[in-house]
């Protein structure tokens, strides 16, 4: 109720003061680094409190939502209007088959966009593979060194954004490349939109942006 009261105060705002850099004084001053710290403390304080599987399932719906309530909050229109122009942005021609495979994989030796003040635009370059690579490595150890019982175990990984699947690959190869398949440890990857799906049947709200 707090937050939507505040969505609505932003809101009025916003319709009395319609220039865009009237409308947008309040959210480019969100506190969004703090609120963000403070969310993580609640979320991690909050997984290792509750016992159940089911019980830590409803508390993270319930955080997702506030997550998402503040980050609409926090956009300004500037945000905004970036986002839109980088979603209806092409994807450049790749030049080489690149460390992950064939072109459709991975995009060759780097990710381009087609557009902005020198034609295109760097999303992903293959020598930040090694970086990403060593941030799926710690995930996998830290998911399997925090479970709840010991033993054999699928992790379930959530990924957002699978991009040109660098990490997710990374992550879905742990098991062998770490030799843990051995204890019986199994990374399950899930499609969000199944995931999203699976949520909504329990009354749970996952929304998908593509």
């Amino acid at each position: 109720q707090g937050l939507q009261g505040m969505s609505q105060e932003l809101t009025a705002w916003k319709d009395a003061h319609p220039s865009t850099q009237e409308s947008a004084l309040l959210a480019l001053h969100f506190p969004r680094a703090l609120i963000g710290k403070q969310l993580f403390d609640v979320v991690s304080a909050g997984c290792k409190a509750v016992s159940s599987l089911a019980a830590k399932r409803h508390f993270v719906e319930a955080v997702s939502k506030i997550a998402t309530s503040l980050t609409q909050l926090a956009m300004n229109p500037q945000e905004e209007e970036l986002w839109r122009r980088f979603a209806n942005m092409e994807v450049e021609a790749p030049e080489s088959a690149g460390a992950l495979g064939g072109h459709a994989q991975s995009f060759g030796s780097h990710l381009h966009m087609k557009g902005g003040v020198k034609g295109h635009v760097q999303v992903m370059q293959d020598w930040e593979w090694p970086y990403m690579y060593a941030l799926a490595d710690l995930g996998f150890d830290l998911a399997v060194s925090s479970r709840l019982k010991p033993g054999p175990a699928a992790l379930r990984i959530l990924e957002v954004g699978w991009g040109q699947g660098i990490s997710g690959r990374r992550l879905m190869d742990e098991p062998q490349r770490t030799g843990r398949i051995k204890d019986g440890i199994t990374v399950d990857y899930e499609d969000a939109r199944a995931e999203a799906a699976r949520r909504a049947g329990s009354g749970g709200t996952m929304r998908i942006h593509e």
